[in-house]
């Protein structure tokens, strides 16, 4: 991986963020002192900083308008201790404010969903697919970065689910999308995504992902593995578990004309291997070591076929 453009530099903190559960502070750079950049910590024995790191290089090839993330190693003051982290820049822009999807929803359904501090709990039973696509349509809004014509917002959110299944992210609830809105034109936007570091397997063991590798026992093997990621999208409000990635990325496919269908599958479909692997090739073996490169190789591939499969 390229040398940080942040590292060696002095990082102004400003404030810390508290939505979400990892440590996260915004921040300033001496030489950019109007942007502003957060920083979030990864968990220990996690691989949080590189598979949010993957997740943003994917969306790239893809096409999926996304936060963009660097790794950062870094020192805390109050320890001394090397850690790892992401860093990114503000996605709201002067004059833009940011709705986070469950308050969005409730805007848009005040007699349907609850209200956001109601619903502070992420497992939210009536954010489902279709509540989703319903907000997304009740207003005109304008999909991030430049699609076809005839793409709209939920368009593009179907290529949201298309990364969750690739890279099996099992965090998509209703803090994790959100719509821009800009105040003096009154027009509304759908954010880039972001927050992926719930995926690519990123808290297992090297013994786990080893087993997940050459076991020839199929329930300890990655097909079997992959195909138990769960969204946190439900199809129906009174479901006890929320929707497989795979099918809520088929449940919102289903919503959507053909071409939206066939534009995201060509978009997988021309992936390869080796454009995944000079995405990790690009990571220093002391931040993810060999064997784990090569198990999310695997994994991407796997997602990538289950795809195909899949969706049709």
């Amino acid at each position: 991986m390229a040398v940080s453009r942040f590292t060696g530099k002095t990082l102004n903190r400003l404030a810390f963020e508290p939505l979400g559960t990892k440590e996260k502070v915004w921040f300033t750079i001496s030489d950019e002192p109007n942007e502003k950049y957060l920083l979030k910590m990864s968990r220990p024995n996690t691989g949080e900083h590189w598979s949010e790191y993957i997740a943003c290089q994917l969306c790239v090839l893809l096409g999926i308008p996304c936060a963009e993330y660097e790794i950062l190693p870094c020192e805390t003051a109050e320890s001394n201790v090397k850690r790892m982290a992401v860093v990114s820049a503000n996605l709201i822009e002067n004059g833009f404010m940011m709705i986070m999807g469950n308050e969005f929803l409730f805007q848009r359904f005040p007699e349907k969903y609850p209200t956001p501090e109601e619903s502070k709990n992420s497992r939210e039973k009536r954010h489902t697919v279709s509540m989703v696509k319903e907000s997304l349509t009740s207003v005109l809004i304008k999909p991030a970065w430049n699609f076809p014509d005839y793409f709209m917002a939920f368009d593009v959110f179907c290529g949201y689910l298309l990364l969750d299944t690739l890279i099996s992210n099992q965090d998509r609830h209703h803090e994790n999308w959100a719509v821009l809105y800009e105040e003096c034109s009154q027009l509304y936007y759908l954010c880039e995504t972001y927050d992926h570091a719930a995926s690519l397997g990123r808290e297992l063991t090297p013994e786990k992902r080893h087993i997940l590798l050459t076991s020839k026992d199929k329930g300890q093997q990655l097909s079997t593995f992959v195909n138990k990621a769960r969204s946190e999208l439900f199809e129906y409000e009174t479901d006890k578990k929320p929707l497989l990635t795979i099918d809520a990325l088929k449940l919102a496919l289903s919503y959507q004309d053909n071409n939206v269908k066939t534009y995201w599958i060509n978009k997988i479909n021309y992936l390869t291997e080796y454009e995944i692997q000079e995405i990790l090739n690009k990571i220093k073996d002391e931040i993810m070591d060999k064997e784990t490169k090569e198990f999310v190789l695997r994994m991407i591939l796997e997602n990538k076929k289950r795809i195909l499969e899949n969706v049709n």
